[in-house]
């Protein structure tokens, strides 16, 4: 094979490759798991479908990609040294849908959670060193809504 050769069929199998990770993105998108470095949480269930991580800018820009297809976002942050927000990636989570059942509790969340759930009100709590916050939202398919826990 001479070397025009070897760079077509290098270019036709970096090319099926690239389509195999887009259709495997896609995919895993739909479910509601994104194929993000392992620290990246994720899981599926009844009642909550929910991807967690953020950390690294690469990590970020997946979740900021994902979050069209989950109508709830929640953001932890802290105030910094310098008053400026810093991510934070500790924060113990709890959420409780309208009946007071409660939907999750997960600890070491942030800084960007991804939740799907069915549509309703929920009460979400947040702590973080022993400051605990509550929100109350309502979530629906048709929109995505975003909540910030910020802590000093």
């Amino acid at each position: 094979m001479n070397m025009d050769g070897k760079l077509a069929a290098g270019l036709r199998g970096a090319t099926v490759a690239a389509l195999f990770a887009m259709a495997s993105a896609a995919t895993a998108a739909e479910l509601g798991v994104l194929p993000v470095t392992e620290s990246v949480g994720g899981y599926r269930g009844n009642e909550l479908a929910y991807i967690n991580g953020g950390i690294s800018r690469d990590e970020a820009d997946a979740l900021r990609n994902a979050a069209p297809n989950f109508p709830l976002q929640l953001v932890f942050t802290r105030q910094g040294e310098a008053g400026a927000g810093e991510f934070v990636a500790d924060a113990a989570l709890e959420i409780y849908d309208q009946s007071g059942n409660r939907v999750a509790a997960l600890d070491n969340q942030g800084p960007i959670f991804l939740a799907r759930v069915p549509d309703g009100r929920y009460v979400i709590v947040a702590e973080r060193d022993g400051k605990r916050q509550t929100r109350k939202v309502e979530v629906r398919s048709d929109r995505n809504r975003t909540v910030n826990f910020a802590w000093k």
